[in-house]
């Protein structure tokens, strides 16, 4: 009977026990869980403690007696004795915190400690109002939850239009790439075809003579036609690619007469498929290395022809002389018979007449190679611009995908979106990863804030990475001041918008913003475990209970 009396009246015991530990001023402005930390230790009959830093032992009497002694601050939690504590509000009803030190008694009810537990001294009365700050704490925290909800999914739109951006210019590097290889084939034969025509003109040879001309014409239509097969041969690959996954991801248990015929003629086409573009290639590099062997060919005769000298009939050999009059034309043989019977007068009037027939062939002539070397000159010209401009497109390309948009690219989609904020006076506006003005309400004159230059936030600013605050610089100088610059604050928020603007410096904006780029999956805190630290800070005296 003794022993269940006992058992029945221990809750009531520990309960006394924490209420003297929670009244004893020795335990004020410390939270609970950290009683351990400041139970007594008993030294040659007297109570002791040592500070936290285990620096110095003290007198137990000595704790929160309004006298700073360890170095740490750890013997005044619930004075402002020590400037580097921290007092804990217990804040019932609503999510304990902690302030800093010097707010204990300073006669001002602090918002953290609702409960008023920090104006103990009865110089000030604060009155508990943890009920209705909890009521307005989850109304708010509803709210915020609500608006990184939506955050979340907007975000999720900007990085699904960011991968279909990003995949677009990979496609596009692709195309522009193979265009420029082939491109850069089609100069190679303009050039060899620029030399023979140039070096034609230099010996003030017929172009006729120069047949390979022709032989280059029809290698860079081979080299086309090779340039639409291979263009085919990569269709055939991604619709033999489909083919394959459509048949390793299909659902066996749907009977799709469709898939299954389309999976049926896929396993037919694949066995001879292998053998059938290997023959393709052969074939191709067949045709790329004749055709190369044949100009090369062709261009060394015509140089050696090039290069004879244009030697008199006196100097010709006899099998030379034979071969020149085999080739001359009858109707010149004809006309020479008929100019040695002709009277002399008669003969110089028609030698005149010949001449001049010569004249204007050659002329002809050589007006017809002027005009071939200068149409191949500029098709060479031309086509040399065009592989400038699309190396300069895979050089645009190339910087668009090595720049910095985010963690997943999630500010590319916003990229120069621009957003206003009527502040009275002026009107305020920022292009995302652009340009940020200034407007006047009454004779819309604008300003140049700045433009953007980086992504700046850090800790010390309050941003959880660096995407979340941009920084505008080299704005408009200001009279008699710096330029003018703009730190955007970027939080969660269903839309890109401007919540408020200030200027805490001489032409140094703050705008405060909201946008999905900056959502996260939200964490909410436990009302029972988590307590928030005055302006963030962590003080890792309060972990020590953990290393003990």
């Amino acid at each position: 009977m003794v022993k269940s009396t006992l058992l029945l009246s221990l809750p009531c015991v520990l309960a006394a026990v924490t209420l003297v530990r929670g009244a004893n001023p020795s335990m004020r402005g410390i939270s609970p869980e950290h009683y351990d930390l400041y139970a007594p230790l008993l030294q040659n009959g007297e109570s002791t403690w040592k500070c936290l830093d285990k620096s110095k032992t003290i007198h137990y009497s000595a704790i929160n007696d309004d006298y700073c002694d360890c170095p740490d601050g750890s013997d005044e939690p619930g004075t402002s004795a020590c400037p580097n504590s921290l007092f804990y509000c217990e804040n019932k009803d609503h999510i304990p915190a902690y302030i800093k030190s010097f707010a204990v008694n300073d006669g001002v009810c602090d918002q953290s400690c609702c409960d008023g537990s920090d104006e103990f001294n009865g110089l000030t009365s604060c009155p508990n109002i943890c009920k209705q700050v909890s009521i307005e704490f989850k109304k708010y925290q509803a709210e915020l939850n609500n608006i990184q909800s939506v955050g979340i999914l907007a975000k999720q739109k900007l990085l699904d239009a960011a991968e279909v951006i990003a995949e677009g210019w990979l496609q596009e590097k692709a195309v522009i790439q193979q265009e420029i290889d082939f491109k850069y084939a089609d100069l190679d034969n303009l050039k060899r075809e620029l030399e023979i025509l140039e070096k034609a003109q230099i010996k003030h040879t017929p172009i006729e003579k120069f047949d390979n001309a022709k032989t280059i014409k029809q290698a860079r239509k081979i080299a086309l036609l090779q340039r639409h097969i291979l263009g085919l041969q990569d269709d055939i690959d991604v619709l033999v690619s489909i083919l394959h996954d459509l048949k390793n991801d299909h659902n066996h248990n749907y009977h799709d007469m469709a898939v299954k015929s389309a999976i049926s003629g896929y396993d037919e086409f694949i066995e001879t498929y292998e053998d059938y573009k290997t023959t393709i290639e052969k074939d191709l590099a067949d045709i790329e290395d004749s055709s190369e062997d044949f100009i090369t060919d062709e261009y060394e005769v015509d140089e050696a022809e090039a290069d004879v000298p244009e030697n008199s009939e006196d100097e010709l050999s006899s099998e030379d002389v034979a071969a020149k009059e085999g080739n001359t034309r009858p109707k010149e043989s004809l006309l020479n018979k008929v100019v040695s019977v002709l009277p002399s007068g008669l003969k110089t009037r028609l030698d005149k007449l010949l001449s001049k027939e010569n004249a204007d062939v050659n002329e002809s002539t050589v007006k017809s190679s002027e005009s071939a070397l200068e149409s191949t000159r500029k098709a060479y010209d031309d086509l040399n611009s065009d592989i400038s401009n699309q190396e300069q497109k895979l050089e645009n390309i190339n910087e668009e995908l090595s720049k910095d948009y985010g963690h997943n690219r999630e500010w590319l989609t916003l990229k120069d979106v621009c957003v206003e904020k009527n502040e009275g006076e002026y009107t305020y506006s920022l292009c995302i990863l652009g340009t940020a003005y200034q407007k006047s309400n009454k004779d819309s004159s604008r300003t140049n804030l700045g433009r953007f230059e980086k992504f700046a936030g850090t800790v010390e600013s309050g941003a959880k990475d660096r995407y979340h605050e941009h920084l505008h610089s080299h704005g408009t100088r200001c009279w008699n001041g710096p330029e003018r610059s703009v730190r955007a604050f970027f939080e969660c928020g269903a839309e890109t918008e401007i919540l408020e603007v200030s200027e805490p410096e001489k032409c140094e904006y703050h705008f405060r913003m909201r946008s999905p780029a900056v959502c996260e999956t939200p964490h909410i805190p436990s009302e029972d475990k988590d307590v928030k630290l005055a302006e963030g800070e962590v003080e890792e005296r309060l972990h020590l209970h953990e290393e003990l």
